[in-house]
């Protein structure tokens, strides 16, 4: 199954994550719930702050596009794009594909992600370490 590519031309591919899908992520029909795909979206990027010893991000939109269903147990691969960054914050991308044969795309999405200080609640400037690895 060949699908065009739904990320922004400009975008930096920050990270590749295997997620193995729970039972309990199937809905009724049998598949994988439309929803999950965000959560699955949601672990790699946690999976990318770990990587990147970083925390504290807040999200501030988030969406995600349906695109094929994913029957259990098939492993999925999510791929977190990242764009230009702004003072506190910058735009995410992500695809998510099944695994197996054939590898096909499932779901899309995106996420603002803004750079807040825990303590005082309020943006702050990106890391650094974020900012070289987005331009």
């Amino acid at each position: 199954m060949q699908q065009q590519n739904s990320i922004s031309s400009n975008a930096i591919e920050l990270i590749r994550s295997e997620i193995e899908p729970r039972w309990s992520d199937m809905d009724a029909l049998g598949h994988i719930n439309s929803l999950e795909y965000l959560a699955y979206m949601q672990e790699c990027r946690v999976q990318w702050l770990i990587k990147m010893n970083l925390s504290f991000d807040e999200v501030f939109n988030l969406h995600g596009e349906f695109k094929a269903e994913v029957v259990y147990p098939n492993r999925v691969e999510v791929v977190m794009y990242g764009l230009k960054p702004g003072y506190s914050s910058f735009l995410t991308e992500y695809e998510v594909w099944a695994k197996g044969d054939p590898h096909y795309l499932c779901a899309t999405g995106y996420a603002k992600l803004v750079w807040i200080d825990s303590k005082h609640r309020r943006p702050v400037a990106l890391p650094d370490l974020i900012r070289t690895q987005l331009q």
